[in-house]
């Protein structure tokens, strides 16, 4: 056995590996990686390993202690295989120097030289090395606005709602935040932010924006308040923010952030959902990403992202939007008609499409907070997503038992329908362009109000499997009928391909460390 070990690891050494075939290498490190004689450069990577799963293991789904216990586990046995490979090179700590490792996916970041980049790529229990490519906020400035109720909060019902339902505020909701950061002193945020993550410095700090863009997301969910300064959707909402955007590494930090500081605090921060409205730079795939979405879901949070600005284009959503748990939100203008730039679908995921976006919110000249105390008008999905968010906060504050999977069924199946052109057309069809339909908070919170007086266990069945007759008559309508399906639902049990991304899901243009080194 001693004489195998020390074959094994001069065949590391040599650039041999039985792994070397497998293998993905970013082709953004070709030039990097090719010039093996460089040892003063240092380059930052992502790498992903390869995690095996076992099925008897899988936490149950919407159990987020099990599921952040089942990840970290996960990690540490697939980072003990890799750490032991490394040793056994030599090169950890020197051409290597490791710097996290993200339980959240099952992926670490170092800096490496061209020698180090070589070394990681004929590792055993290596999957993928990607470069720490950019993400990226998704708008576009325009003039501002005149200060009144906003074109947006009258299109989506929102009038109606502060009528009929003033009490529905978010309150004591608890909203995660992933984007180019807070201004912490804007006065239209004041004590809305619970805690701020840096996701450069990777600590709990200060909130700041360097750009602008997360104070306007911000200040669409949970800005201003209901008599004096009206634009934010949910205004006794509270946020959990981490920023700033930047990297895929920054990202990262910020997706377990989110789950961490939930299972640190003995659930009190730990967010309903998260909104993201950024979009990356795409690497052959990003399976980085698609692991953690998956993680929030499983854990019980509601990922919703922006669809993306690459419209009209078909099947331009943009990654990792695509995503079958993400709750994906493409933009409308004032007239309610689908936005020039708004990406449209289907989204493409592991060569299957999923109908995505999933729905449409106002997303052009939406007023919000802004730098240095200010307001401003920006147009993108990225406006759209946060008003998608709030909705979603008011539901959670009218029935607190309704899960993910749940509040997404609640936001779909109470669209105002449109056909691909924007005109009415029955429920519960999807398209390209809209998804289901245009957001309408209103009567979603009116079907969440149904979800709430319903009782969820089923009743006894008469003879030959006919149902109750005074369950019968208690569904006077077609919406009573919704509700109590929408309260039977139960999710789903995790399974293997939940975790677990095969060879038919990568993308194209993966670089193999042949076409590199040999």
């Amino acid at each position: 056995m001693r004489v195998l070990k020390y074959i094994l690891v001069f065949l590391f050494l040599m650039g041999f590996s039985l792994s070397h075939a497998s293998v993905k290498v970013d082709p953004k490190l070709f030039e990097f990686a090719e010039n093996l004689t460089n040892e003063q450069d240092t380059l930052r990577v992502l790498v992903l390993m390869d995690d095996k799963l076992d099925n008897s293991l899988l936490p149950n789904r919407y159990d987020k202690d099990e599921v952040i216990r089942f990840l970290k586990a996960r990690t540490h046995n697939q980072w003990q295989q890799v750490e032991n490979a490394l040793q056994n090179t030599n090169q950890l700590g020197k051409s290597i120097v490791i710097r996290k490792i993200y339980w959240v996916n099952s992926s670490f970041s170092a800096d490496v030289t061209p020698r180090g980049l070589k070394t990681l790529a004929y590792t055993m229990g290596i999957k993928k090395i990607y470069a720490n490519r950019a993400v990226f906020p998704e708008d576009d400035i325009n003039p501002p606005l005149p200060v009144e109720l906003p074109y947006d909060l009258k299109q989506i019902k929102m009038d109606l709602v502060m009528k009929d339902y003033p009490d529905i505020t978010g309150k004591n909701i608890i909203i995660g935040h992933l984007d180019t950061g807070i201004e912490l002193n804007h006065p239209a945020l004041a004590n809305k932010v619970l805690v701020f993550f840096d996701n450069e410095k990777k600590i709990v700090a200060q909130a700041y924006d360097i750009q602008g863009h997360g104070t306007h997301t911000a200040g669409t969910i949970v800005g201003g308040d209901r008599t004096t300064n009206i634009f934010g959707m949910a205004p006794e909402a509270s946020l959990v923010s981490s920023g700033p955007l930047g990297s895929y590494e920054g990202v990262l930090n910020g997706m377990e952030f989110f789950l961490q500081v939930g299972n640190e605090n003995g659930g009190a921060l730990f967010p309903r959902l998260i909104n993201n409205s950024w979009n990356c730079e795409a690497a052959p795939d990003v399976e980085l990403f698609y692991k953690g979405i998956t993680a929030w879901e499983a854990a019980g949070i509601l990922p919703v992202f922006s669809a993306g600005n690459s419209g009209p284009r078909p099947k331009s959503i943009t990654t990792p939007h695509e995503h079958p748990s993400v709750l994906a939100v493409g933009s409308v203008g004032s007239a309610g008609l689908v936005s020039n730039f708004s990406s449209r679908g289907p989204g493409i995921f592991k060569g299957q499409e999923t109908k995505k976006p999933d729905l449409s919110a106002p997303g052009e000249n939406i007023r919000s907070s802004y730098l240095d105390g200010q307001y401003t008008s920006i147009s993108g999905t990225s406006m759209a997503t946060p008003h998608v968010t709030g909705a979603a906060a008011l539901l959670w504050q009218t029935n607190p038992k309704l899960t993910p999977v749940q509040v997404r069924e609640i936001l779909t199946v109470t669209t105002e329908a449109v056909d691909i052109n924007g005109a009415s057309t029955t429920p519960g069809s999807w398209n390209a362009n809209y998804g289901y339909g245009k957001l309408n908070v209103y009567e979603a919170i009116k079907m969440a109000i149904k979800t709430r007086e319903i009782n969820p266990q089923p009743e006894p069945l008469m003879p030959f499997g006919i149902g109750d007759t005074s369950r019968v008559l208690r569904f006077t309508s077609p919406d009573d009928i919704m509700a109590y399906s929408i309260v039977r639902m139960k999710p789903e049990p995790l399974i293997k391909t939940d975790f677990q991304y095969d060879q038919s899901f990568d993308g194209e243009g993966w670089v193999t460390p042949a076409e590199i080194w040999e």
